[in-house]
């Protein structure tokens, strides 16, 4: 079974594990079962989606939902099933909820098809279709861990204008 769980500091990659898309469909069944007809769509985003790349040891996921006010009524029933709102981080666009301590999976609830969604999906298309961009992306990855192993922020903060990039080029 593939390692999972990391620290909210720590900035640590691993190995690709064929497990990573089982244990998503598991959450994925999870989260449809408590949010109903109110979710859209689900889908297994990030580094952990992308076959043969190194990610950090945690499962990125996008809910798409018609509007935030439903990822806001969602706080209760997410956390029936152990997942937390995470208030703490803010970014535009999205409502953040994390399983485990440590962290092992991340759920973005962010508006169906709108700016963000096409985004992260698109984003991470573009690197299964592109096996070169998906190599700089884990090359860039591997650089900032090794640079930022405790400062998290910094570590996200530099793969900004390569994402940003992918997804203004590509999708």
């Amino acid at each position: 079974m593939a390692e999972l769980g990391l620290d909210r500091t720590k900035v640590r990659l691993v190995a690709h594990s064929r497990d990573w898309a089982g244990l998503f469909l598991c959450e994925k069944r999870l989260i449809e079962g408590v949010m109903g007809a109110d979710l859209r769509d689900v889908q297994h985003i990030g580094s952990t989606a992308i076959p043969c790349i190194q990610a950090k040891p945690m499962v990125d996921i996008c809910g798409g939902v018609d509007d935030l006010g439903v990822a806001e009524a969602s706080i209760e029933p997410l956390k029936s099933i152990d997942y937390e709102y995470a208030d703490d981080i803010e970014i535009e666009g999205h409502r953040v909820f994390i399983k485990g301590q440590p962290r092992s999976y991340v759920l973005h609830l962010v508006v169906y098809r709108g700016e963000r969604w096409n985004a992260m999906i698109g984003f991470r298309d573009a690197l299964i279709r592109d096996g070169g961009l998906a190599n700089e992306y884990e090359q860039l990855k591997k650089d900032l861990a090794a640079k930022h192993p405790n400062d998290r922020p910094k570590y996200t903060g530099g793969k900004a204008e390569f994402i940003d990039r992918v997804v203004r080029e590509h999708c």
